[in-house]
């Protein structure tokens, strides 16, 4: 794991009532006190806290991939990410991780 990803619980929202917590130099809205409640707040940080690790990983970084940017204001919005394989990558493990892997 990242130093830059410490865990921790949510900020304190700001003054409209926003939560935004930073993972590594980024701040991501994941929710207002108003409309989320706090367990799916959480869990919306610990996805981007989670896609960060795994990027950093992958492309050994350590900070933010330009292309993975959208997906985790995505995440950070709640909504889920489906990524679509081709039908032969349903038969083929190998190939359905080659497809999930050049997100567009």
């Amino acid at each position: 794991m990242t130093k830059r990803t410490a865990r921790g619980r949510l900020l304190n929202p700001d003054h409209r009532g926003y939560v935004r917590p930073e993972v590594d130099d980024k701040r991501s809205i994941v929710g207002n006190i108003r409309d989320v409640g706090t367990s799916e707040m959480e869990r919306r940080l610990a996805d981007l806290r989670n896609l960060f690790e795994r990027q950093c990983q992958y492309h050994e970084i350590e900070h933010w991939a330009g292309s993975v940017l959208p997906h985790a204001k995505k995440l950070a919005a709640g909504e889920r990410l489906v990524l679509r394989v081709s039908d032969f990558a349903r038969d083929c493990d190998r190939h359905a991780s080659e497809e999930a892997q050049h997100l567009s």
